[in-house]
């Protein structure tokens, strides 16, 4: 009988555990375009700040600092800052986009013209951005 309410018991933590682990952990970390002519890197944190570092066409990087929320499959990004050629400037808070992830692949689908993007997860990126130590 002891062992029958220890095993309860047991199942019952790990599943609270498990409830905890959602999609917010999944999201957690870097991921990348990985096209060498269109490069963007994401990165997401565990204290919901996401960096996106872009390289333009010019080979010149530029940085978005967001807050982060993901709400009702939307990635909500808030209180930004935009920075280029070592100005920063505070940017307006960004349209909800469409997330999922399968796997080791985000998508995210803009609710506007820009359609829609693939990212994969990675360690470390392909292709840092220079200008950042």
């Amino acid at each position: 009988m002891k062992r029958k309410v220890l095993i309860v018991v047991l199942s019952a933590v790990l599943i609270m555990g498990l409830c905890g682990c959602g999609v917010k952990n999944q999201i957690v970390g870097k991921w990348e375009m990985g096209d060498p002519d269109n490069i963007i890197n994401y990165e997401f944190t565990s204290d919901n700040k996401v960096i996106l570092d872009q390289c333009n066409d010019d080979g010149t990087w530029v940085r978005w600092e967001y807050t982060y929320e993901l709400k009702e499959g939307r990635l909500l990004r808030t209180n930004g800052t935009y920075t280029a050629n070592g100005v920063s400037t505070k940017t307006d808070d960004q349209l909800p986009v469409i997330y999922s992830i399968n796997g080791n692949t985000l998508t995210l689908e803009a609710l506007s013209h820009l359609g829609k993007a693939q990212f994969t997860k990675v360690d470390e990126f392909t292709y840092k951005n220079p200008n950042i130590v």
